[in-house]
């Protein structure tokens, strides 16, 4: 493999290999230096080599990024940068310490590297970086949370592709909201209240019940042919419903279109006689239609009821959180994850 360590773009190989979602492959097992991880045809690679392969490649574009933003800097000495790299809240230290190691085989030093929780490292980027004003307080975040103050933050996760398949029987497993209790303190520092509680109510779970939708218009047997035959469709058509995802909104009248794979609409063809027999013989015959030739148009209505379970299970876990004791007095709630940017969530 070629290395070349003054270009972002040297990470390059005559042979490539897809690992999905690599990251939240280890969620559900205990992390080591031995962990293995299986690429998209199912072989096997040290989860350790994988991550400190991307943590190189991002010291690197980082480093790039310095040099072709300030023109006045022509050359930076690695020696002078801090790495921080964020971790999920509910990692244990035999994690973090596995992300060391792997930041340590990309190339970092010890005494460059800090580690960070995610909820934490959100909380400081909105209370310190963002400075535009709430429309009813008028108040910046950091004005809002004072010393002294809770606040709780919410990471709707989102990811979609192989693990969908996965768990689409079993949502549980799908940790993919990570709800954390911060107070401020005198000195400036975070201080976590309780611990990190976790459940399936971030992008995953929506995932899920996307997943249910397209078999039950499509069937089971055809959406499972599509990935194992042409994976690359497959992961178009996700990605596409990823998009959509991010922008349904709760005032929304017009259909949500979604463009079908070529390699789905000859499976329909070759399988059930055509997209429209099977859509008439769906569950969703009367909110579901085919334009054209590649576009299933969906009703907005039965759009959103895709995202309602999961934001209703979000919320009643919320409103039990807030009978605990040392949080029935926390006044904020900051959002961050990719499904946070949803509006439909957002209002809820």
């Amino acid at each position: 493999m070629k290395d070349d360590e003054d270009s972002p773009d040297c990470l390059t190989n005559d042979e490539y290999r897809y690992f999905h979602q690599f990251k939240m492959r280890l969620h559900n097992q205990t992390i080591n230096l031995k962990t293995l991880i299986k690429d998209q045809n199912g072989e096997e690679m040290k989860a350790i080599d994988i991550f400190a392969f991307a943590i190189k490649y991002m010291t690197m574009v980082t480093r790039q990024t310095l040099i072709d933003d300030i023109s006045r800097l022509i050359y930076v000495d690695k020696e002078y940068i801090r790495y921080v790299l964020t971790v999920p809240a509910v990692w244990d230290d035999q994690a973090k310490e596995f992300m060391r190691k792997a930041a340590e085989q990309a190339g970092i030093k010890e005494n460059q590297l800090t580690i960070a929780f995610e909820p934490e490292a959100a909380s400081l980027y909105c209370q310190e970086l963002m400075t535009n004003r709430d429309d009813n307080t008028d108040k910046t975040v950091c004005e809002a949370i004072k010393k002294g103050k809770k606040h709780m933050v919410v990471d709707l996760e989102v990811h979609t592709g192989n693990k969908i398949v996965e768990e689409r029987n079993n949502c549980s497993r799908g940790k993919t909201a990570d709800i954390t209790v911060l107070e401020r303190q005198e000195d400036g520092l975070l201080k976590m209240v309780i611990p990190t509680c976790s459940g399936a109510w971030g992008g995953t779970a929506i995932d899920v019940t996307f997943m249910r939708f397209l078999e039950n218009v499509f069937s089971s047997q055809i959406v499972m042919k599509l990935k194992s035959k042409d994976a690359f469709d497959y992961m178009l058509l996700i990605h596409e419903f990823e998009v959509k995802k991010r922008l349904v909104k709760t005032d929304m009248t017009s259909d949500i279109v979604i463009t079908l794979p070529i390699s789905l609409i000859e499976l329909m063809r070759k399988y059930y006689g055509g997209i429209n027999a099977a859509i008439n013989r769906s569950y969703y015959g009367d909110s579901v239609s085919i334009i054209g030739t590649q576009k299933l148009s969906i009703k907005p209505q039965t759009f959103r009821e895709l995202f309602m379970t999961t934001i209703d299970n979000l919320l009643e876990y919320i409103e039990e959180l807030f009978q605990h004791p040392k949080i029935s007095d926390v006044q904020y709630i900051i959002m961050v994850g990719g499904f946070s940017e949803c509006e439909l969530v957002q209002k809820q």
